[in-house]
């Protein structure tokens, strides 16, 4: 039990702050961010805010997002797209990439299995997680009316698929760091 705390320790004290309207900070994992409600886990709970009541997130990550601007949700999707150049919806689609998509599940996979399985067949997992595309159901883009359009949609896959490499390798580190203190651990009490 206690080795699967440490496995999940990390991955559980990375939290999100929501700061509300009211002056509350409340610590959770945000799931969604849409113009009428925000949803995060809290616990083991998920939670549900109308937008309005939120006044900003900071991502665990460290970026930050206001949230006053999304509470009026666009009459037609087509209006986030106006007057803007496919250099604009290439560089929004990387920055929304960037702070939505995170890639906690692939650290712990990776992690796990680097962990249980050792370095080599660690290193043979992990390279295969990846190199596997990002799903679109793990995206998590905040404004999913922009995926149709080409600029964005690239933009945001291909800076998706750099940060769960990045994720899986940092996985992999993990798994190895934590076999290595365990057999210092049983070599120490082994000495004794």
């Amino acid at each position: 039990m206690a080795l699967l705390s440490l496995l999940a320790g990390p991955a559980l004290a990375q939290n999100d702050t929501i700061l509300r309207t009211n002056g509350d900070d409340i610590p959770g994992r945000v799931l969604s961010v849409s113009p009428l409600e925000i949803s995060y886990v809290a616990g083991t709970d998920t939670v549900r805010v109308p937008s309005a009541s939120v006044f900003l997130i900071r991502y665990a990550n460290g970026t930050k997002e206001v949230i006053a601007r999304l509470t009026t949700p666009p009459e037609d999707p087509a209006k986030l797209l106006e007057g803007l150049s496919d250099a604009q919806l290439a560089a929004r689609g990387r920055a929304d990439a960037l702070v939505r998509y995170r890639g906690s599940n692939v650290v712990a996979g990776s992690a796990v299995t680097t962990f249980f399985c050792g370095p080599l067949l660690g290193l043979v997992s992990t390279s295969i997680i990846a190199n596997s595309p990002v799903k679109a159901r793990s995206f998590g883009t905040p404004a999913p009316a922009l995926l149709p359009n080409a600029s964005y949609a690239a933009s945001y896959y291909q800076q998706a698929n750099s940060t769960k490499r990045r994720q899986a390798w940092k996985g992999y580190g993990i798994g190895v760091g934590l076999q290595l203190l365990l057999i210092g651990v049983l070599i120490g009490t082994a000495g004794q």
